[in-house]
């Protein structure tokens, strides 16, 4: 027969236990990241600037 081994030291358990946590982890440090690097809005014509773009204009540069 063999002999009983405590459940934490098998890999499986740790697995088990590990991988979700990790998940956890990282979704914590994404929305984290998300929320203190925010983008700032665009306030230009993004729109009209890249139709004049394909156009073959070269973008307006005057400073608003």
């Amino acid at each position: 027969m063999s002999e009983k081994r405590s459940p934490w030291k098998e890999p499986m358990v740790w697995l088990l236990i590990g991988l979700p946590t990790t998940a956890v982890i990282a979704s914590l440090v994404t929305a984290w990241i998300a929320s203190n690097g925010a983008d700032p809005l665009v306030n230009e014509p993004h729109h009209k600037v890249g139709l004049g773009m394909q156009a073959g204009q070269a973008p307006d540069q005057t400073p608003k």
